[in-house]
């Protein structure tokens, strides 16, 4: 026989003991689980965006990318730093640790920024940070179209008539045209 056939035989109430127990734990940890059909997810990433129309992608990143990457690479919690400069745009997306208060970094970004205005050229647009929350985003997207009637009949019993109707429906907390 098997270690475990023979301790079941050899000492049934120790095993039956030791089995109700681990049964227990698991129910236990079952239990605590916490389950949301949409929990909150919170993508830890921010973004800066700034913009100098008519400038080359090579002088957009010494002028701009770099300087910005830089300065707020020493922010805590960044896990990584990545940045796109194109004709006329520099993008630097900041990815955090997850756990990390987005809004509380946010604010540690635009201190950041703030030290280095001097070196960035004056032409060159105010860096735009935000940060992506999907808890934001609508979870159904509906699009009227006819060939009967006009866009701006559409429009009218889209604000009018089924915003108000999809407004009604048990569940459904906000419906926006736009």
């Amino acid at each position: 026989m098997g270690g475990l056939s023979k301790l079941a035989v050899d000492r049934p109430i120790t095993f039956l003991m030791t089995s109700l127990i681990l049964i227990g734990f698991g129910i236990f940890g079952v239990l605590q689980l916490r389950l949301n059909l949409y929990p909150d997810v919170s993508f830890p990433t921010i973004t800066i965006f700034t913009g100098y129309e008519g400038v080359a992608p090579e002088d957009m990143e010494t002028l701009i990318t770099r300087p910005i990457e830089e300065n707020v690479g020493s922010i805590s919690g960044i896990k990584r730093v990545r940045s796109l400069s194109s004709q006329g745009a520099s993008v630097v997306k900041l990815n955090f640790n997850w756990g990390t208060d987005l809004y509380e970094a946010e604010n540690d970004v635009r201190k950041q920024l703030g030290s280095i205005e001097r070196s960035i050229p004056r032409d060159a647009e105010t860096p735009l940070v935000f940060s992506y929350d999907p808890n934001q985003e609508p979870i159904i997207v509906l699009a009227l179209t006819s060939e009967a009637r006009s866009s701006r009949d559409l429009r009218t019993y889209a604000t009018q008539i089924l915003e108000q109707r999809i407004e009604r429906v048990n569940g459904i907390a906000s419906a926006e045209t736009s």
